[in-house]
């Protein structure tokens, strides 16, 4: 009867401890960016009902568009990398590695009709 009780906690202790050593691999301010990052893909995802664990590549991508709309256009790769390190570290394929999220990530390309920014 007690011993049931022993693995639990030993489990639960363990588990816990996992998920410091994972933790303690990112500086605490890249934590707290990362974090800040996964909540604001989390509310995106549930405003549009679209799931964002696991994610797939179009969400990735419809997210950094609405950085951008947002005037936050700067802040993508650090969203970028905080959905990457959610999926990885939940054992989830990287959604974000794809051919179509790093075009979504290049500056826009220059043509005669569009005029440069600030300009």
């Amino acid at each position: 009867c007690g011993g049931a009780d022993l693995r639990d906690k030993t489990a639960r202790a363990l588990w816990t401890r996992a998920e410091q050593l994972v933790r303690k691999a990112r500086a605490p301010s890249t934590t707290r960016g990362y974090d800040i990052a996964w909540r604001e893909f989390t509310q995106f995802c549930g405003d549009l009902g679209l799931q964002a664990m696991p994610a797939v590549e179009d969400t990735v991508v419809a997210f950094m568009a609405h950085l951008e709309i947002k005037g936050k256009g700067g802040k993508a790769q650090m969203a970028r990398s905080a959905i990457s390190a959610r999926h990885l570290d939940a054992g989830e394929r990287d959604p974000t590695s794809s051919h179509r999220v790093r075009q979504a990530l290049e500056p826009p390309a220059r043509h005669p009709e569009m005029p440069c920014r600030g300009a």
